[in-house]
């Protein structure tokens, strides 16, 4: 059976046509754990009258502890052989599942990946793409673990071309291979939490295979809270913290101690970029002459000069970092912090635009 864990804050406008996307699956021997994170809309009436016409749709309430958290939950109450997460808004191909068990016991892998796509204004685009082949350890690391560490950087290792996206809804897990390394989200932060499981699943797993079949629709919604830019009071100390859970998973393979360097200064170039544009949240309240003391607390104090040897390396298709990183490479703080809002801007604009398939795929390396 597949346990789909979903958390559901304020997605009343969406869960229910997610929900019977799944249940509409070609493989039927399903549970859908929909946990509703203390949610202030309705979201918990619609689960729960999906849950009255389908016992395959389990409902459960838990005060708001934001979506790792909610993920954690969730799993804890799944019964299935296989565990995955669906995102409250995006959807499932009907042969999605049906494709992944199939290869995850004809290979006896630990995990699987399937292609997404992207729907945007009703219209579907590929988003990340896989061929239906299998990796064992080696392969994993080169073909999947680096490309998704040094996304957008040219590191100079051995590894796929192909840059890998992070995304772990794209991933169908062997529950016992989830519980024998004690995998679970990192609810301490409420972003990136799935490059984390990515990187540590793939840290330690054996076998990984991948399928062709575009079988998860990920939906761009500028109101869902992956695209909303909440100001992260303490994202320092939360960051630090981020920092060593990448490289104590990486730490767990046979990487030489080059690409274990080269893990922490790209991962500290993309906490440097993250915290920046964290200055860039329309919720930020601290000043204009506050700016010097945040970067001093959450830039320059953490092997700074280290990070930057890399910082030459970020990719010309990644434009947002790679202008940000040119600026603070100088310790130019105010120019800096002004690229990222003009490009923060830019990008707003177009995303509101036709052009957004476009140049969202651009910025994250699949144009």
């Amino acid at each position: 059976m597949v346990s789909v864990v979903i958390p559901v804050y304020n997605g009343a406008k969406y869960i229910e046509k997610t929900i019977r996307t799944i249940l509409n699956s070609t493989y039927q021997n399903l549970e859908i754990i929909a946990v509703v994170d203390g949610s202030p809309d309705n979201s918990l009436a619609v689960c729960q009258k999906l849950s009255q016409e389908d016992a395959r749709v389990k409902t459960f309430y838990k005060d708001n502890g934001g979506i790792p958290d909610a993920r954690n939950y969730g799993i804890e109450r799944a019964t299935g052989e296989y565990i995955c997460v669906c995102d409250q808004d995006d959807l499932v191909q009907p042969a999605m599942y049906e494709h992944m068990v199939e290869r995850l016991d004809a290979e006896k892998a630990d995990l699987c990946f399937c292609s997404t796509g992207q729907m945007v204004n009703g219209s579907v685009v590929p988003f990340e793409s896989f061929e239906d082949a299998t990796f064992t350890e080696d392969e994993i690391r080169t073909q999947l673990l680096y490309p998704v560490i040094f996304e957008g950087y040219d590191i100079p290792v051995a590894m796929s071309s192909v840059n890998r996206h992070p995304s772990i809804w794209k991933a169908l897990i062997r529950r016992s291979f989830y519980e024998q390394y004690h995998l679970r989200f990192h609810a301490y932060v409420s972003y990136e939490d799935d490059l984390l499981m990515i990187v540590h699943l793939l840290s330690v797993a054996k076998k990984v295979c991948t399928v062709k079949y575009r079988g998860y629709l990920w939906y761009i919604n500028m109101a869902s809270e992956s695209h909303a830019r909440k100001y992260i009071d303490d994202m320092g100390q939360k960051q630090r913290k981020w920092v060593d859970d990448i490289c104590a998973s990486v730490a767990l393979t046979d990487a030489s101690p080059e690409i274990k360097n080269y893990t922490r200064q790209v991962t500290n170039c993309k906490v440097f970029v993250d915290a920046i544009l964290n200055l860039c949240s329309p919720y930020r309240r601290e000043t204009f002459s506050d700016i010097p003391q945040y970067y001093a607390q959450n830039i320059y104090c953490y092997d700074f000069e280290d990070a930057m040897q890399v910082a030459g390396y970020a990719q010309k298709k990644f434009p947002m970092q790679r202008y940000i990183l040119h600026s603070l490479a100088k310790h130019h703080t105010y120019r800096s912090y002004f690229v990222a809002r003009i490009l923060v801007f830019a990008l707003d604009k177009v995303l509101k635009s036709k052009m957004m398939i476009k140049l969202d795929s651009l910025l994250k390396g699949n144009g």
